[in-house]
């Protein structure tokens, strides 16, 4: 007997829905089955904003996005090195990967910027597999890691983007050099005639 099933193909979030009722399943066989030790799933291609959304209102403080980011010239060369890929097939797969023209298409930059952690993977194995490493420690182990300066950097730059009176564009940033942090500011919303909708003060 051919079951046929609808799909909704406007529906952005439907590949993560089928990903959750998969983990859903694979809960119920281990309930079935007698105590169980906590377990955490990966998923490793996150490519919508929508997936984000569902994962988060699913999972809730259980989800938890981490961005890995690389250098455009070597992603194509992994392309290229690793897959046997041409020139010109590697860079429509990376532009078509970062933001396609259609809606439900792939828009991995829209979901990228929604992370809770960026790492970024480097010329350095050793120094990626640490970042990696360190993140699941804080995440599962030891929560008592003290922030790096980068991180405490990230920090300042994200509360300073919530001076912006542009609920939209809520950009901040932080200049740093050798550990030191040189200026900070944010992106506003300049008056009709003169003036910011921000008050003018500092710390």
């Amino acid at each position: 007997m051919t079951e046929v099933y609808e799909v909704d193909n406007s529906d952005d979030a439907i590949l993560m829905k089928g990903v959750c009722a998969f983990i859903y399943g694979k809960y119920r066989l281990g309930r079935n089955e007698g105590p169980q030790s906590r377990k955490a799933y990966i998923i490793d291609s996150i490519k919508h904003p929508d997936e984000v959304e569902f994962l988060r209102r699913t999972y809730g403080d259980g989800f938890h996005l981490v961005g890995i980011s690389d250098d455009y010239e070597r992603r194509k060369s992994y392309l290229m090195d690793r897959k046997n890929l041409s020139e010109r097939k590697a860079i429509d797969i990376l532009n078509r990967d970062d933001n396609e023209k259609e809606k439900n298409g792939q828009h991995t930059r829209d979901a990228y910027q929604q992370a809770d952690y960026f790492i970024n993977a480097g010329d350095s194995l050793d120094e990626t597999q640490a970042n990696v490493f360190r993140l699941l420690d804080l995440l599962f182990g030891n929560p008592f890691i003290s922030p790096t300066f980068e991180e405490y950097a990230m920090f300042r730059a994200y509360v300073s983007s919530l001076r912006s009176a542009d609920l939209s564009h809520q950009i901040g940033v932080v200049v740093t050099k050798d550990d030191k942090s040189l200026q900070k500011g944010s992106m506003t919303v300049q008056r009709h005639l003169a003036g910011l909708y921000m008050e003018r003060w500092k710390l």
